[in-house]
């Protein structure tokens, strides 16, 4: 079995272009974000994404 790839960033961006959306542009911050240090290790913290 030799499966056709799926072109599927092709796909969704002229399916978002005929729907009237601007092409994606990649985010770019114009500053570093402030990070702090962790309360406790992180073996006992948790972290969300």
């Amino acid at each position: 079995m030799n499966p056709t790839p799926t072109e599927y960033i092709r796909q969704t961006r002229e399916s978002y272009e005929k729907l009237g959306f601007e092409p994606y542009e990649w985010f770019h911050a114009e500053e570093e974000p402030e990070l702090a240090p962790l309360a406790k290790p992180l073996s006992e913290s948790k972290l969300g994404l």
